[in-house]
């Protein structure tokens, strides 16, 4: 376990419960970005755990590093991801299609996409958060 992957693990447990809180308070712009940005993080550690890295590569930092998909993918979780099936690969496209610019206030934000995402997230048997979890914690 490097020190790296436990700092954006950390990070990404903390997103998660700032997530709640704001999804609890009706805060639907909040929750959808502490969400996404938990995801990111997490996968994130996930990938510096997989290759053995306390530091990303350049492509890594730059915009395209929040493309969920991609990070997603660049952490060799793309075999595992096209196993899904039902609900499970439902949850992951929307967790996938998670846009961090939405956390702007430039336009209203619709309710449905934060309770969307905190479903994808932590539904009990199909939620992508605890499959990532697992996958944290088992390498």
């Amino acid at each position: 376990m490097s020190e790296a992957s436990d700092r954006w693990y950390g990070a990404a447990l903390g997103e998660m419960a700032q997530g709640k809180f704001c999804a609890n308070s009706s805060d639907w712009r909040g929750a959808y970005a502490r969400y996404g940005t938990a995801v990111e993080y997490l996968i994130k550690a996930i990938y510096l755990r997989n290759h053995q890295r306390n530091d990303f590569p350049p492509d890594m930092k730059s915009a395209g590093s929040h493309d969920l998909g991609l990070i997603a993918d660049k952490a060799s979780l793309g075999g595992q991801i096209g196993l899904f099936t039902g609900s499970q690969r439902s949850y992951w496209l929307v967790v996938r299609d998670w846009d961090q610019t939405r956390r702007y206030p430039t336009e209203p934000f619709p309710a449905k996409e934060g309770k969307d995402l905190k479903i994808a997230l932590l539904h009990p048997t199909n939620g992508i958060w605890q499959w990532l979890l697992s996958i944290y914690q088992t390498n």
